[in-house]
């Protein structure tokens, strides 16, 4: 076993990320409320996609079906003990998962390159609380990573103090650095001149702010405006003529909730000016429906496939964006990028009790591929701990647990995916937390999973 981790080692220190295929998209999304993945991700806890997850769809998934691109345990790891009540696991952790944001390397992109908005504030164990009203990544070391922070876009957009707090709803950066919003509550922006309700998309232009890589570092005040009132979009909501999740005809978005750029290229035209074309889900957009700006209104297509049903031809059902009929919600954060390496790990036990059962579930291996599962105790749990990483070049996560326990290896099935359940019957003491963390030889190369941390 030890000749076996040191060639595993090895090949982790040698990797490189090897390019995929760049032919078609695939898009990130977060949802509003609990779905389920059309293949069932093999019966395992990857296959419930909560508000707290982001998952992922596209011709890399095997089958056409949302699987898990990063869950709420993943999350929960990043962070570390950021409130300080020595718990490594928190639910909720942020409440829900609003803007969605990648940034960084268009293509073979990492957890690291993930930036979002929370519903609740998350704190980060070694620095800084991702508000509401920024969006933000998880750096390694478990601190927050700004993208633009909740007092630069006030500034920006000219938004009063008497304004305790807002909701970043969904978020898009355009090629030039402009940055498309939306809010969960309606804004009144421009110093009360004009009111950004829910359903409207303000801009701020890349002339207004000054970027360092995937940061806003100065923005000019009140540069900001409206590009999209709710008036406009819910004509073109009504011009996509859509049907929700029971086949009825939508009127309006109630709450654009996700944004971003259609693939599909073109503009729209309101009364502040041209704009590239965006894709939007919204509130009352159930059955994980994406509209586009594109003509005026009309139903999303990506990768030729539209991303919902038109009015009279019957429900939109989810499965367009891989998500199990029967009642499917709205989306929330949208993101679309080049194919990716997906490799992740999950549980339905983030509380051990002794005795009793740990279950351990890793997706996005290649099928037949063996997947090792390794573990390190972190120790007692300390109150704003975290998990120490390193950085470790490979295609999928871009860090090393520092685990120095082999579990086992299992081979991945049709779909990807292990999925044991084991008895436990002790050994770990009691009040640690121990993280998990699996590796498996993908087309691309040896890749390691998003982590887990559990609490035993």
């Amino acid at each position: 076993m030890r000749r076996l981790h040191a060639v595993l080692c090895s090949s982790l220190a040698f990797a490189a990320a090897a390019p995929v295929g760049h032919a078609q998209y695939e898009l990130s999304f977060t949802t509003l409320g609990v779905e389920n993945t059309l293949s069932g991700s093999s019966g395992s806890s990857l296959g419930t996609i909560t508000p707290e997850d982001i998952a992922i769809v596209g011709p890399q998934t095997g089958v056409y079906s949302a699987e898990t691109l990063l869950d709420h345990l993943n999350l929960n790891t990043l962070a570390g003990d950021g409130d300080g009540d020595a718990f490594y696991y928190e639910a909720p952790l942020a409440g829900r998962i609003d803007a969605l944001e990648v940034c960084g390397a268009s293509a073979d992109f990492t957890a690291r390159d993930v930036f979002f908005s929370t519903k609740l504030p998350l704190p980060c164990a070694s620095g800084g609380v991702i508000e509401p009203g920024d969006v933000s990544g998880i750096r390694i070391g478990a601190g927050a990573n700004p993208m633009i922070d909740d007092l630069q876009i006030r500034t920006a957009l000219g938004i009063s103090p008497n304004i305790l707090s807002f909701d970043v709803d969904a978020v898009a950066r355009d090629p030039s650095g402009a940055l498309f919003l939306s809010f969960e509550q309606d804004v009144p922006i421009l110093w009360g001149t004009q009111m950004l309700f829910d359903g409207g998309i303000a801009v701020i232009p890349a002339s207004a702010l000054t970027w360092a890589d995937c940061m806003v570092t100065a923005v000019l005040p009140d540069a900001g405006f409206i590009a999209a009132n709710e008036n406009l979009i819910n004509t073109m909501v009504v011009n996509a003529s859509v049907a929700d999740n029971v086949g009825n005809f939508i009127q309006v978005v109630f709450d654009v909730d996700g944004l971003e750029l259609d693939p599909n290229g073109g503009t729209f035209t309101s009364g502040s000016g041209t704009f590239p074309n965006l894709i939007f889900s919204g509130e009352y957009l159930t059955g994980g429906g994406i509209l586009s700006t594109a003509a005026g209104g009309s139903i999303a297509t990506i990768n030729g496939i539209p991303m919902a049903t038109a009015f009279g031809w019957g429900a939109t059902d989810g499965t367009q964006v891989g998500l199990a009929p029967g009642g499917v919600g709205s989306l929330d954060g949208l993101a679309l990028t080049q194919p990716t390496c997906r490799f992740v790990m999950d549980s339905s036990t983030p509380f051990i009790p002794t005795p009793g059962p740990l279950n351990l579930a890793a997706g996005g291996a290649d099928p037949g591929e063996l997947v090792y599962v390794y573990a390190r105790i972190y120790g007692v749990d300390v109150p704003g701990g975290f998990q120490p990483s390193v950085p470790a070049a490979n295609p999928c996560f871009p860090e090393w647990y520092l685990w120095n326990t082999y579990l086992f290896s299992l081979p991945a099935d049709a779909l990807g995916i292990v999925d044991v359940t084991l008895p436990y019957g002790g050994g770990v003491p009691a009040g640690n937390n121990v993280v998990f963390q699996a590796l498996t030889n993908k087309t691309a190369g040896w890749s390691l999973s998003a982590p887990i941390t559990l609490q035993f």
